[in-house]
């Protein structure tokens, strides 16, 4: 749990970056600020993922009032930052789930025809709770964030572990339908969601490395992933919400893939971002942020 002391040595790491203001900054100023490379009056304090049910089981016992376990009560209990994380699932609840961890629930072409009416739900978002949000961002009292299953991710949950990477050399066609589909619903989601609010960032769920590194070569990402991430990067940057790739394992080679993929379509998204965006489009950092 936090304490004075924790919360002063974030502090302490500020260093030259405080800006000399009479009140500290709003939880979207402050993000705003560091993701723009400008001062700041200290860093954000928070818990990005949540915590287990039996984590919450167990402070209970410790102290947490018992009547406390959404996230975000907890959150602002502990006097943290308040990032609201919505995530947009490809699917419908009526998609079928794998017989087991790591497995698929297609197999070929057909398969995947024949799911189409579980996949790509007509409106992801739930305008009401997003209508919610946008007042309290709007206030500067939180920061806006979601997430989409990347084109590694998804086809991954559809054919399972080792048929996805497999189907990189027997099942070519069926990958980039899959990214196409998801690509096209993709913009129609974010489409719905900007009609509402522009949330503040979002990312990308991949898990594509592991230990060792990635999970496939970058001619393989060139050809089956980077197409459909220069389709939908530029509709999130031109709005001035910085994505981000969210992936587990080492990243350090395929976040330069990351990178340029996003760095292909800077240009055209500069031309209608926030100048503070573009200021930190212009200082090598890539719009597709490394995780």
């Amino acid at each position: 749990m936090l304490t004075e002391g924790s919360r002063n040595s974030f502090n302490e790491t500020l260093g030259e970056n405080r800006p000399s203001c009479a009140r500290p900054m709003t939880p979207r100023e402050r993000f705003r600020a560091i993701m723009n490379f400008r001062p700041f009056d200290r860093l954000p304090l928070l818990e990005w993922a949540g915590w287990w049910d039996r984590t919450i089981a167990r402070w209970h016992t410790e102290g947490l009032p018992p009547s406390l376990t959404d996230r975000y009560d907890i959150c602002r209990h502990f006097g943290l930052d308040i990032f609201l994380q919505d995530w947009f699932p490809a699917t419908l609840p009526a998609c079928p789930g794998p017989p087991s961890h790591g497995a698929g629930i297609i197999a070929s072409e057909r398969d995947y025809s024949q799911l189409l009416p579980v996949l790509y739900p007509h409106d992801a978002v739930d305008a009401g709770r997003w209508e919610k949000w946008a007042a309290e961002q709007e206030k500067g009292n939180v920061v806006l964030w979601f997430t989409l299953e990347g084109f590694f991710w998804f086809a991954r949950r559809l054919l399972g572990i080792e048929r996805h990477l497999y189907a990189f050399y027997d099942q070519p066609a069926l990958l980039h339908r899959i990214n196409s589909d998801l690509s096209e619903w993709m913009l129609r989601t974010l489409d719905r969601l900007f009609s509402i609010c522009v949330p503040d960032f979002m990312t990308f769920a991949e898990d594509m490395s592991y230990n060792n590194g990635p999970m496939l070569s970058e001619e393989a990402f060139n050809e089956f992933m980077r197409p459909y991430y220069e389709l939908v990067i530029p509709a999130l940057t031109k709005r001035g919400v910085i994505p981000m790739i969210d992936s587990d394992g080492d990243v350090t080679i395929a976040s330069d893939w990351f990178w340029k993929a996003g760095r292909q379509r800077q240009t055209v998204a500069r031309e209608s971002q926030t100048p503070s965006t573009t200021s930190r489009a212009s200082r090598n950092s890539p719009p597709a942020a490394r995780s």
